[in-house]
């Protein structure tokens, strides 16, 4: 196809991702909310709201099978604004549940935690949820993502072992795009 770019050539699951990360680059905000999220953060948010459609997690109660999946964040930051726009702005996905953005020190229970430092003190419900960490440098027992930057690109790592711990199903869709540990 003439001038088409080149995103339109991925296979469809990588075009879904690459359509939802530039989609968050232009979601509106706040002037001083925009001014605060970097466009790695932007990228980081798009890719936990993403992370959320390519993991499950087990249902061991009916009666969570509709409540919603929680994010949770190690406090709040523009970042949180931008991640709540995001995810009111995002298509549903068919069966999957609803989610919600609260601050750590507010969650009852926790599915995916987003740590953007070391924390003083864990806790079990951090230990419980799929912990995705800022960077390398985030001192954490063994996070299950890690982001890192490789040539000025933001990537991801998976650690496999601790996600098996976790017992959660991540998509082998997901895992192509990360590096293993």
């Amino acid at each position: 196809m003439i001038g088409c770019p080149q995103i339109w050539r991925l296979p469809p699951v990588r075009l879904g991702i690459a359509l939802a990360l530039l989609s968050a680059l232009m979601v509106p905000g706040s002037a001083a909310g925009a001014l605060a999220v970097t466009k790695e953060n932007k990228l980081k948010a798009a890719y936990l709201l993403n992370f959320t459609k390519f993991i499950e997690w087990p249902i061991t109660d009916s009666s969570i099978e509709n409540q919603p999946l929680y994010i949770c964040l190690q406090d709040l930051t523009p970042f949180d604004f931008f991640l709540k726009q995001l995810i009111s702005s995002s298509s549903v996905v068919p069966g999957k549940r609803s989610i919600k953005v609260v601050p750590l020190y507010e969650a009852k229970a926790c599915d995916l935690t987003y740590l953007h430092s070391t924390i003083s003190v864990i806790t079990p419900t951090i230990l419980a949820s799929v912990t995705v960490a800022d960077s390398q440098k985030v001192d954490h027992l063994q996070p299950a993502i890690t982001f890192y930057l490789d040539q000025r690109k933001l990537r991801f790592e998976a650690n496999i072992a601790t996600l098996q711990t976790l017992n959660v199903n991540v998509s082998s869709e997901l895992l192509k795009l990360a590096r293993l540990k």
